[in-house]
């Protein structure tokens, strides 16, 4: 009796133990801490993964911002270049390229070195050439019905320049020395035909309308 008694006790103790044992493991079935320091590791884990989703956030807000910043550049250097090339070819539109302009300038050069070699003609007097009107007294050698056209060209140009209190524009400046020039040339053309000292009035007129034009004023 007293053995089985001893028995009895011994399987009740060894029972009660791993009837614990069964619920801490159901616990664990629902992911449940089964200790303190189990929640306390869980915890641990919990915030550095918390703390490296936040790191890769950030980091992939920073590449967003970078290839923003990218995209930006790129867009000011394309409309800086942009206008730069719209710059240059609005300038090539009005003055010409970089050789255009040089050809233009040494020509330009040669046209006033030969105007230079006319010597320095006499100035015309007021009745000959009125400066708040422009109205050019034309001389009789220049009169003749040939020279019609020239004559109509340079009192044209002569009353515009009158408009604008005696100053011209390059352009109308280039049109009295062309319509002088030719003016010349049929003068030479005609030079058999004409008194000596009558084409050297005429020659000495047209020339002084044209150095009246490099005056300015």
């Amino acid at each position: 009796m007293r053995a089985l008694t001893l028995m009895t006790l011994a399987v009740c103790l060894t029972t009660v133990p791993l009837a614990a044992q069964g619920v801490w493991r159901m616990d664990w079935g629902d992911n449940k801490a089964a200790t303190v320091g189990e929640s306390r590791a869980r915890g641990i884990s919990d915030i550095v993964r918390a703390r490296g989703q936040a790191e890769l956030d950030s980091a992939q807000a920073q590449v967003t911002r970078e290839e923003a910043r990218s995209r930006e550049l790129d867009n000011r250097l394309k409309s800086t270049k942009t206008y730069f090339e719209m710059r240059d070819y609005n300038r090539e539109q009005r003055f010409g390229t970089p050789e255009e302009k040089y050809a233009k300038k040494r020509a330009n050069e040669e046209k006033y070195a030969k105007y230079a070699r006319r010597g320095n003609p006499n100035e015309l007097t007021a009745q000959q050439l009125d400066p708040l009107t422009g109205k050019i007294s034309w001389p009789f050698a220049l009169m003749p019905p040939q020279y019609k056209e020239y004559r109509e060209q340079l009192d044209d140009l002569f009353e515009q320049r009158a408009r604008h209190g005696g100053q011209i524009s390059y352009r109308t400046y280039e049109q009295i020395h062309t319509t002088t020039d030719d003016f010349l040339t049929a003068l030479r053309e005609d030079i058999r035909d004409m008194n000596p000292s009558d084409y050297v009035a005429a020659k000495r007129f047209v020339n002084a309308l044209a150095h009246q034009a490099e005056a300015r004023g």
